[in-house]
């Protein structure tokens, strides 16, 4: 019997925002991500769920996922192409989810490590989550504003994963603790919020 396992920590931080009933000139709901490289060895992945709609109309939701090349394998994913692929997907699920309906709209720039998700005239952006599988250091900002002026809520939650390259009676044995390092956490001009992950359970974490 072998048991390979790899105990990671999954960050999926929730965006939510404004989301006034009224229909909004465009970009007036907008989110700047700054991407970085993957700080994994093996191939993980990106992914950015953005809600829209209408006034009163229903929800529209998509998911952008993107596959991320770690950096011990032969092509790894540099922080600008991450936040390239990035807007690439979610304009691509924007456009077949909602042809005649695209409130929603990625831009990047070349060569550079963000991209800003914002919304089209007469839609409301109203949550962003991205789940973050590669460990990056992802900032997050609105041009011009402070979350708290934007009446912008931020949720970070950590989830548990483990990689298993064969099972035989897998079962509760494993240890879910982290081996080591730390998370940081800043918004706005507030000190720094640090948490040292060295044995601690993803729940212990939370």
């Amino acid at each position: 019997m072998v048991k390979n396992n790899s105990l990671t920590v999954l960050f999926v931080s929730i965006i939510t925002l404004s989301g006034f009933a009224n229909a909004l000139p465009a970009q007036q709901d907008i989110l700047r991500i700054q991407t970085s490289d993957s700080k994994r060895g093996m191939d993980t992945g990106f992914s950015t769920l953005t809600s829209w709609r209408k006034g009163d109309a229903n929800l529209h939701r998509v998911n952008g996922l993107i596959f991320v090349n770690g950096f011990e394998t032969k092509n790894p994913t540099i922080a600008a192409e991450i936040a390239h692929k990035a807007a690439n997907a979610l304009n691509a699920d924007i456009n077949y989810d909602a042809p005649t309906e695209r409130g929603a709209l990625a831009e990047f720039t070349k060569d550079k490590a963000e991209f800003l998700i914002s919304n089209k005239e007469g839609f409301d952006l109203v949550h962003i989550t991205t789940r973050d599988y590669a460990n990056q250091k992802i900032r997050y900002d609105i041009p011009n504003k402070t979350f708290s002026s934007a009446f912008v809520n931020v949720a970070i939650d950590l989830v548990y994963s483990a990689e298993v390259e064969f099972i035989e009676g897998f079962s509760s044995s494993i240890n879910k603790k982290m081996a080591g390092g730390f998370v940081s956490v800043t918004i706005d001009d507030e000190p720094i919020i640090e948490i040292k992950t060295d044995g601690k359970s993803p729940e212990q974490l939370e």
